[in-house]
């Protein structure tokens, strides 16, 4: 049985044998085994760290040697550029939640700056310590940064319809501000005003915000050739997030818009 170095949780296997006896031709056999890992995290090696777009976030575990000797931590390498792992050894007994830490225990911190870039990535923490099993091993750990000022849906898809109005010839974008704080749109910017305009529904300041996208008036399928891919450029108050782009795809017909939104700028 192979076990892995943070592997700390009781396992059970079970095996078929076949045999050459008239009355009992399989045997099930089962057996579990307790495996310790040898550096125990608390509350657990579930490394998860998760802030908003201009604001720092930190995750902070504690790491302890099974066998009671005093953990050193000799490295620790996220491979990551805007993830930071910090080691503090424990110099005296403090109490977290419901669990304790004591002297020849250490902290792990994992600080996600504040500039850290709007995603989410995953990677693994490289930890290399004192202890003559788990002398160096990996710990998976996973972020994300959520942009402070978001919108759905991904994108408008608009294309003449014979009504003139709807869905389709109008679609809608909500923002949404993360956080209790409300915000202004102060103004919006199209790519091609020829074809569609945007318009804010409310001025009042607001957490939530929507914007109206529609095509211009009168304007018929033979005004469009092919598909024209777009954008608006939304103005807001919010000195981190002062612009915000939606993406836009115009066809003649609804089965032309159905192609992926641009992820970059076109004119």
């Amino acid at each position: 049985m192979r076990t892995a170095p943070l592997q700390d949780r009781r396992i059970t296997k079970s095996i078929a044998v076949r045999t050459d006896a008239a009355d009992v031709t399989i045997l099930n056999l089962r057996f579990s085994v307790d495996v310790r890992a040898p550096i125990v995290f608390r509350p657990n090696n579930r490394l998860f760290i998760s802030t908003v777009e201009g604001q720092e976030a930190r995750k902070r575990v504690l790491l302890r040697r099974a066998d009671g000797e005093t953990l050193e931590i000799l490295s620790a390498d996220t491979g990551d550029p805007t993830l930071v792992a910090v080691t503090v050894p424990v110099v005296k007994k403090e109490r977290t939640n419901d669990y304790e830490a004591a002297p020849g225990d250490v902290w792990l911190e994992l600080v996600l700056p504040a500039d850290s870039p709007i995603g989410s990535r995953t990677g693994k923490l490289r930890l290399s310590t004192n202890d003559p099993i788990a002398s160096s091993f990996e710990v998976p750990f996973a972020m994300r940064v959520r942009s402070l000022i978001e919108f759905r849906p991904d994108g408008v898809r608009l294309w003449p319809t014979p009504s003139r109005s709807g869905n389709g010839y109008s679609g809608f974008v909500n923002l949404n501000r993360n956080g209790q704080r409300s915000f202004m749109i102060t103004g919006i910017d199209v790519s091609h005003p020829e074809v569609f305009s945007a318009a804010v529904v409310s001025s009042e300041p607001a957490q939530r915000q929507t914007v109206r996208v529609e095509l211009t008036k009168d304007l018929g399928p033979e005004a469009i050739r092919g598909t024209i891919e777009g954008w608006i450029e939304i103005s807001t108050d919010d000195p981190v997030r002062p612009k915000v782009e939606v993406p836009v795809v115009v066809a003649s017909s609804r089965e032309g818009t159905r192609r992926p939104f641009p992820t970059q700028r076109r004119k």
